[in-house]
């Protein structure tokens, strides 16, 4: 599977609204060149059991769809 390319003005977009949202902080390093890490917050870090559930469903369907898969392949 290809993985989607990641476009900058994209990703920076995507950053600035989940610092407005409160769920990740960004750090400015006075260095050349410039460094930024970004940080869950406490308040980001709450979603780590939903997002948990949600990337179990995804291994779980993963492997559902790959079963579906070879069942049909065991009937043609």
């Amino acid at each position: 599977m290809r993985r989607p390319e990641v476009r900058q003005g994209m990703l920076a977009s995507q950053l600035r609204e989940l610092e407005r949202d409160g769920l990740i902080e960004r750090k400015v390093y006075a260095e050349v060149p410039t460094r930024v890490e970004y940080s869950l917050t406490e308040h980001g870090r709450t979603l780590s059991a939903l997002l948990k559930s949600m990337c179990d469903w995804g291994f779980m369907h993963l492997k559902f769809q790959a079963e579906r898969r070879e069942a049909a392949g065991e009937r043609e």
